[in-house]
């Protein structure tokens, strides 16, 4: 049995992180919360730790636990809702030009209070 995993976020309920230069993880559990402008596009993104209570819709949904599949979507429901998301995409991101590439992600104040106290234990 190895014990290990990589980039490793939390380990038996602790929050863990990676530091290396370039390489660093936000650590904890997480969900990322979207959110839609008047038109029903997407506006914008915030990654939370999961116990969080943010404005939005949560992304992130468990499909599996302890080795089972505890949620199934049918296919035609994958299709409609993979289109819907594609659709609500603002227009610059379904370029193929890297430089229009730019979409708000915020990081919450409750992930990045949680990255700090980290930082400050003695490794």
């Amino acid at each position: 049995f190895l014990d290990a995993v990589y980039k490793l976020q939390e380990y038996a309920g602790s929050p863990r992180r990676k530091r290396s230069e370039g390489k660093a993880t936000w650590p904890g559990c997480k969900q990322v919360f979207r959110n839609y402008d008047a038109e029903g596009g997407m506006a914008f993104d915030t990654v939370a730790l999961d116990i969080e209570a943010q404005s939005g819709e949560r992304l992130l949904i468990p499909v599996m636990h302890a080795g089972h599949r505890i949620a199934a979507e049918p296919l035609a429901e994958a299709r409609r809702r993979t289109a819907a998301q594609v659709a609500s995409l603002p227009d610059e991101l379904r370029l193929l030009d890297p430089a229009s590439l730019a979409y708000r992600v915020d990081i919450s104040s409750a992930l990045r209070e949680l990255t700090r106290a980290l930082d400050a234990e003695k490794v």
